[in-house]
């Protein structure tokens, strides 16, 4: 990676991708090539990429198609608008398949490496794709690592901020408007480069390192609050009825689901970062699991709670369960954003 790589250096620690001071782990080389870039220097980028596979593909012998799905294939990417310049790009989809946007305005369509699905790529005797189609196809997949990056930062930025001014306030503001606001303000920055997010500038090493501990100090036994939490909500559903329910908007189906999972022998609460398609951000969502006859997470007993419904419920709890959830929220949206950032780590076999 390029010399730059410092800057990343206590998002890194922060997420605990480090054993020590000096080895933390690095930023892979094709991720960095689109965070060093601007969005519009990566636009530019794509269209040559499109362009080349496209008229390539458009040239393929018709007795070089095996079955129709190759095709199908060639035929949907040479017929393909052009890419367009969307300055949503953090927004857009849900990160973890993020891609380029193609089309007009009115008629947008998101190429992705998941739009690949159709396209027999590796494993044939005789490659009909080019290396041009290979190229869009992986440079598709870094950009996504890139985008998955300064998802991680901007999480990491507003989690420890928010620990840093009142922690007790970090479940109500569940809403997380905070990282619906800090993906927006990032795209103001049309002539920086997108890694930018990752520096974590206003964070001290100090502030990193001290976050790091929180979040481990939070994630070790919390399996423990998962019961805990649970068990006081089983309690406070109990003397619930129906016009409560009813006050928080829920309809029968949704009700039903909630009185099953909360009422099962040990359910178990857990809380993570989810990507919200109508906020087009990453909200908190809580749901209570329960296990099956095997111990194992059993889907047909999860349920959701809905925020309205927590929030109450975290204002009313006692201290000991405020304590279990705010745990709980931490380690939520520590590990969610340790996911994002190692799709661009380096890794062994890199």
């Amino acid at each position: 990676m390029a010399k730059n790589n410092a800057d990343y250096a206590r998002l890194v620690r922060a997420l605990g991708f480090a054993e020590r001071r000096g080895d933390e782990k690095e930023i892979n080389k094709r991720a960095s090539h689109f965070l060093n870039q601007s969005f519009s220097e990566t636009i530019a980028e794509f269209k040559l990429k499109f362009e080349k596979a496209k008229e390539e593909v458009r040239n393929i012998p018709l007795d070089k198609f095996r079955k129709p799905s190759d095709m199908e294939s060639a035929w949907a990417l040479a017929d393909l608008p052009e890419v367009l310049e969307d300055w949503d790009y953090l927004r857009y989809a849900d990160p973890e398949k993020s891609g380029i946007v193609c089309g007009e305005r009115e008629k947008k369509i998101l190429f992705s490496r998941d739009s690949f699905k159709s396209f027999d790529l590796f494993g044939r005797e005789e490659e009909i794709w080019s290396n041009a189609v290979l190229d869009l196809y992986y440079s598709l997949l870094w950009w996504r690592e890139a985008v998955m990056c300064v998802w991680a930062g901007i999480i990491a930025k507003n989690l420890i901020g928010c620990l840093k001014k009142k922690p007790t306030h970090f479940l109500s503001a569940g809403k997380t408007d905070m990282l619906q606001d800090a993906a927006a303000n990032q795209l103001l920055f049309r002539n920086k480069p997108i890694g930018s997010a990752l520096d974590l500038q206003s964070i001290s090493d100090e502030e990193a390192d001290n976050f790091h501990r929180l979040c481990e100090k939070a994630r070790t036994g919390s399996y423990e609050c998962e019961l805990s939490a649970a068990a006081a909500f089983k309690e406070w559903l109990r003397s619930a009825n129906i016009k409560v329910l009813k006050k928080y908007g829920l309809n029968q189906k949704e009700a039903h689901s909630l009185l099953f999972a909360g009422s099962q022998q040990r359910p178990q609460i857990d809380i993570d970062l989810c990507w919200d398609e109508g906020m087009r951000t990453y909200q908190f969502v809580c749901f209570v699991n329960n296990n099956d006859i095997h111990g194992y997470k059993d889907k047909e007993k999860t349920g959701h709670i809905p925020i309205n419904v927590l929030f109450d419920f975290f204002e009313n709890a006692p201290q000991k369960t405020k304590e279990d959830l705010f745990r709980l929220v931490i380690r939520g949206g520590w590990n969610h954003a340790r996911s994002l950032l190692d799709s661009g780590l380096v890794h062994h076999i890199d």
